[in-house]
């Protein structure tokens, strides 16, 4: 059995047709029985219709959610605050150093 990660570089060749994460979690979205005990049937007709549409959506929206509005977006503006103020000054807001000479 292939290696689940694995998977995405199989959709590959339609990341410019169609939205990249939504196919790469919808190819690793059968595998999910064998990584989380539930008894639920992903690799036939009924389950790709059902269940696997079910987890693809709900991973693809933690997903995006993670990435546009939760813990990567709230903490990217703190990366981002200088240290020194725009003109050299120690007094503007979100300057946490001294310069050389004070």
């Amino acid at each position: 059995m292939p290696f689940t990660l694995a998977y995405p570089a199989a959709v590959l060749p339609l990341r410019r047709i169609l939205w990249f994460p939504a196919l790469a979690v919808g190819v690793m979205a059968p595998d999910l029985a064998y990584y989380v005990p539930i008894p639920l049937d992903t690799h036939s007709l009924v389950g790709i219709a059902t269940v696997d549409i079910l987890i693809g959506l709900a991973a693809t929206h933690v997903l995006w959610e993670a990435c546009t509005h939760g813990f990567v977006v709230r903490n990217w503006s703190s990366t981002r605050i200088p240290t020194v103020g725009p003109h050299g000054c120690t007094t503007c807001p979100g300057t946490s150093r001294l310069p050389a000479g004070c």
